[in-house]
């Protein structure tokens, strides 16, 4: 497991292993704590034949100037024939939470360390299954997803396992000792065009307090959708869908699909005012053709019009993965910076990448 690190927004890049062992590490987490400057990363280690184990680490170093002073931690023990899955973790000073899907249960769980990952609390699983919503069993989660909302409320949320077309939120207010939810909406699309999602296609940020997932939904087997904007709000449980992107259409036989533009693989940051939310996406303006990355501002009040992250276009398909956006707002211009893979080399190479548009 490494870490690369710029300080020069990525004109250098410097790699640092947490753990040189060759060994079968999967779907990375990472969380930036302000308040001790300390990066935590997590991540599941599943050897050939046995079940998924959690770990993570801190690098205690960025704080006092010397990077890569790295301790790591092993979270859980694998239960089951495929252990623990998809990691996210959140940490603020010596509280850390690190949550993760039970694979062969199909529902969420947290665990949580007092003292810098040093002891971990014991296992609690989030979500009891079946549960029946709006005439549709739902016998578990889907990807799931943890964040902080300031200065102590947890949420965990993930689309519905089985059609993939219902959004589900948890809360706590005791560091994922306790539980409420789940507060459940099905997607408009699901209910007027009979869209679902992706595993891959949905993303959250906290902004203004309250939880952002940027989802794509769309016709079964495609990628391409329109992309939603489900807003959770902690302090009174409720839940809202805004469209942002995207057209729907009907083909000939009278089935919904999607139309020009279309959106695919969303990723989501916040500046680091927390005053903008922005959206980034493969945009689509043809059935066969792959725009570059293109995004889209949210102020608290409008999503402003798509705009391409490049003034000119370039061959690569870079939508594959989480763009991993960070983005700054100097006054003057918008400066997103995030890390791609590219479908031109069979989404095997890590780019890196930044733009300065006009706000």
């Amino acid at each position: 497991a490494s870490v690369w690190y710029s300080t020069d927004n990525g004109a250098t890049w410097t790699k640092y292993n947490i753990n040189s062992t060759v060994i079968n590490r999967s779907y990375p987490d990472a969380y930036y704590d302000r308040t001790t400057r300390t990066p935590w990363f997590a991540y599941q280690i599943r050897p050939v034949g046995q079940p998924s184990r959690i770990y993570v680490a801190k690098d205690e170093g960025i704080a006092i100037g010397s990077p890569g002073l790295f301790t790591e931690y092993q979270v859980t023990n694998g239960e089951g024939t495929y252990g623990e899955w998809v990691p996210t973790v959140v940490a603020k000073g010596d509280t850390v939470v690190v949550s993760y899907m039970k694979f062969d249960l199909g529902v969420g769980a947290v665990k949580a360390s007092f003292d810098g990952g040093a002891t971990w609390s014991n296992e609690v699983l989030i979500g009891t299954f079946p549960i029946i919503f709006e005439n549709d069993t739902i016998t578990g989660i889907d990807n799931p997803n943890l964040v902080l909302v300031d200065p102590n409320t947890l949420v965990f949320y993930s689309f519905d396992g089985d059609l993939i077309n219902k959004i589900m939120f948890w809360k706590s207010t005791d560091w994922g000792q306790t539980w409420q939810g789940p507060f459940i909406m099905r997607s408009t699309a699901a209910t007027n065009y009979g869209f679902a999602s992706w595993w891959y296609s949905y993303v959250g940020a906290v902004y203004q307090g309250k939880v952002h997932v940027l989802a794509v939904l769309s016709p079964s087997g495609v990628e391409n959708g329109i992309l939603y904007d489900y807003i959770f709000d902690p302090a009174d449980n409720s839940i809202s869908e805004v469209f942002v992107h995207g057209t729907v259409v009907q083909d000939t036989t009278g089935a919904w699909t999607t139309g020009v533009p279309q959106a695919r693989t969303p990723s989501v940051g916040v500046t680091q005012d927390g005053s903008k939310l922005v959206a980034m996406f493969m945009d689509i303006d043809s059935l066969t053709g792959y725009k570059d990355p293109y995004f889209k501002v949210f102020d608290g009040t409008n999503w402003s019009p798509e705009a391409p992250v490049f003034a000119v276009a370039d061959t690569f398909d870079e939508g594959r993965g989480d763009f991993c956006p960070t983005v700054y707002d100097d006054g003057n211009y918008l400066n997103l910076f995030f890390v791609c893979s590219s479908g031109s080399n069979n989404y095997v190479n890590i780019y890196y990448a930044g733009a300065q548009v006009v706000i």
